[in-house]
């Protein structure tokens, strides 16, 4: 094996995963510069399809390593069973690598001139793999603050394109010196000059942001084991924790516990607090949210979130819409019945058909209101939800989850870091209840203002605005730009494909 080679590919393969091991932090956003760097020079190397592979399985089997608990715990798989799912999930989301490497061999070389044959390839393939978790490397600049803020234009994607762009520049060998100097200084120079306009537009307690309505807000971490949360003896109790612990926080304008707290099936049309004395209820002026299971006949239940007003009003809830395979559905179940019998433990949950917006009441000021839009789990790691909340109006962002499947590991610090891209993208507050960890208030520029340590009870209470602008990245729907980008990219490469495979019948001939 090549010795520059092998460098280069235990490189590519340990700095990503060891950017995902402290996510948030300055060591990523270095060891983020590092895999740029680093799977440019592997694209480049002699059949380099081997190492691309190695490499992308190191950077799965290392950043991943928590899924195997996950799998286990969530799924109810045994020893080998998860072992083969995970050893699955490593080779499919390696793929994403041999895609990049494929793609960036294909691109022609004009692309090269610009500094984007790689940058396009990269993204191509962050786009459209197969992934369980959509994460972008732009990902690991969310502590790099001023440079993250384009992220409202055109997403994390245009993290991702900047960084290589910048990379391959300054890479490539056939542009002149001042190019390769003055072309990525220029693009940092405007990236970060786009960066401090908005964190002067976006920081609390800026002249903007001292506009905006104020509201406080109370996030409830009641740290109740698996075990505990899924023993239908210990329901009330878990009800009740929740209650003691919000009982000093009800001056809040806003109280909000995690996905599922109430374990017990509440009919969706309920209406109000006095139909179901299951149902929480804070009232002193205070508005409750909170995660739990709801039904709409004798066939169709989602996992929800429940919005509880001070006087009892209890609005439609918002379902669901993106469902964990294995753990809240049965992939291909309803055509392939013997699946679900495989593992009886797996719940057989609707998915829900649209955003949600609450529309609750400011006790002190009742020409505004807040309009929240609640994500649950890893609903939060999807931009076109958080897009489709602010599109309907939503002025607050909330993520309710249960990230005690991940165990105690890097995940829900992985999970966090993924999620606090949508405040960037959406200028929005984004507030994030869990069960364990990691509870936290994230700023519109991606920052975490407050968190509460993991595997602890405790409420976190904080100042936090609610923003009325709408970002470009909303009001272009998301990521749908990008999939132009991608189409226009895709004749590129089909005329350079039918050029390759001309040449080479000639050459046969």
């Amino acid at each position: 094996m090549n010795p520059k080679a092998t460098l280069i590919t235990f490189i590519a393969g340990l700095s990503l995963p060891l950017a995902w091991f402290v996510p948030g932090s300055a060591i990523s956003v270095i060891l983020g510069w590092v895999a740029v760097f680093s799977w440019l020079h592997l694209a480049q190397l002699d059949k380099p399809y081997r190492y691309a592979l190695v490499a992308g399985c190191m950077t799965h089997a290392l950043a991943f390593y928590w899924l195997t608990h996950t799998i286990s715990q969530f799924g109810g798989f045994n020893i080998l069973a998860t072992a083969g799912i995970f050893i699955l999930f490593i080779l499919i989301s390696s793929l994403q690598f041999l895609i990049f490497v494929f793609l960036y061999r294909l691109s022609p070389k004009v692309l090269e001139s610009f500094g984007v044959r790689g940058a396009l390839a990269w993204i191509a393939a962050e786009i459209c793999s197969v992934r369980i978790f959509p994460w972008h490397i732009g990902h690991t600049q969310i502590a790099f603050t001023p440079f993250v803020q384009v992220a409202d234009i055109l997403g994390a994607i245009l993290v991702s394109f900047i960084m290589f762009w910048i990379a391959e520049l300054i890479l490539n060998q056939r542009l002149t010196r001042a190019i390769r100097i003055g072309a990525p200084g220029l693009i940092i120079c405007l990236t970060l000059g786009y960066g401090f306009y908005c964190i002067s537009e976006y920081s609390p307690g800026s002249q903007r942001d001292k506009l905006r309505t104020q509201i406080s807000v109370s996030l409830v971490q009641g740290n109740i084991s698996l075990a505990e949360k899924h023993d239908s003896a210990s329901f009330n109790r878990n009800v009740q924790s929740y209650m003691d612990l919000s009982r000093a926080h009800t001056g809040a304008d806003l109280i909000i516990w995690p996905e599922t707290v109430l374990m017990e099936w509440i009919y969706e049309g309920v209406a109000t607090a006095l139909s179901d004395r299951r149902i929480p209820w804070l009232a002193d002026k205070t508005n409750l949210i909170f995660g739990g299971l709801s039904f709409r006949d004798r066939e169709t239940f989602f996992n929800s979130v429940f919005a509880v007003e001070a006087d009892g009003t209890v609005p439609l809830p918002y379902h669901k819409m993106i469902l964990m395979p294995f753990g809240e559905y049965t992939p291909l179940g309803d055509y392939l019945p013997w699946l679900k019998a495989l593992n009886s433990t797996v719940a057989d949950f609707a998915a829900g058909e649209g955003a949600t917006v609450f529309k609750l009441p400011i006790k002190d000021n009742p020409k505004d209101s807040i309009r929240v839009a609640p994500l649950i789990c890893y609903e939060d790691v999807a931009p076109s939800l958080a897009v489709l909340a602010s599109t309907a109006g939503a002025n607050l962002l909330i993520n309710l989850t249960n990230d005690a499947w991940f165990g105690d590991s890097v995940a829900p610090y992985q999970h966090h870091l993924i999620a606090s891209f949508r405040a960037i993208e959406n200028r929005r507050y984004l507030l994030r209840a869990t069960n364990t960890g990691l509870t936290a208030v994230v700023d519109p520029l991606g920052r975490t203002l407050s968190q509460l340590p993991t595997f602890q009870s405790g409420v976190l209470s904080e100042k936090v605005s609610l923003v009325e602008e709408v970002p470009l990245f909303v009001k272009l729907g998301g990521n749908y730009l990008w999939w132009i980008v991608l189409g226009l990219y895709g004749v590129l490469l089909s005329i350079r494909l039918l050029r390759v495979l001309t040449s080479r019948k000639k050459l046969a001939a």
